[in-house]
């Protein structure tokens, strides 16, 4: 049976609000040393998702970055996965959808993420997995039963 992703995804999720000042968004993500931050709105509904890359290129390209809220750089709409995901299926989505992260749902509720580094430290505790993830049918990527949902 294939591996699941419910033992490598990273439980204790930091998040932040969708008004908050991208300093503080950069002050979490240092702090923690995390390079995703889900991003939720007042109600505490997943609304976006704002990575380290997405700030640093921001804070590159436009020197008034200190006047954006996280709602203004966040990539919407999110990309979920269930906890029963196979990790095959998620390198698969990471692969069309030239992501590096998800973010893991049980219960319809906010679960964890899971990181392309997450799925790096699973081939490099068990390189000898690596043969049965060397090849990926991206072809049959609809037809494999994963869950994905996007939230607004």
């Amino acid at each position: 049976m294939e591996q699941l992703i419910n033992k490598l995804y990273s439980k204790n999720v930091i998040h932040v609000n969708q008004d908050a000042s991208l300093n503080e968004a950069n002050d979490l993500m240092n702090n923690y040393n995390i390079r995703h931050l889900p991003v939720v709105n007042e109600e505490n509904y997943l609304v976006g998702i704002l990575s380290k890359s997405d700030y640093i290129a921001l804070k590159y390209v436009d020197s008034r970055f200190k006047g954006f809220s996280v709602k203004d750089v966040m990539t919407s709409p999110v990309k979920v996965v269930s906890h029963f995901t196979k990790v095959t299926d998620v390198a698969k989505l990471f692969l069309v959808n030239k992501l590096s992260s998800v973010l893991i749902a049980r219960n319809d509720e906010l679960a964890g993420i899971l990181t392309t580094e997450d799925l790096l430290k699973l081939l490099a505790e068990y390189p000898e997995k690596m043969k049965q993830y060397e090849e990926l049918d991206l072809a049959a990527l609809a037809d494999e039963g994963w869950v994905s949902a996007t939230f607004n």
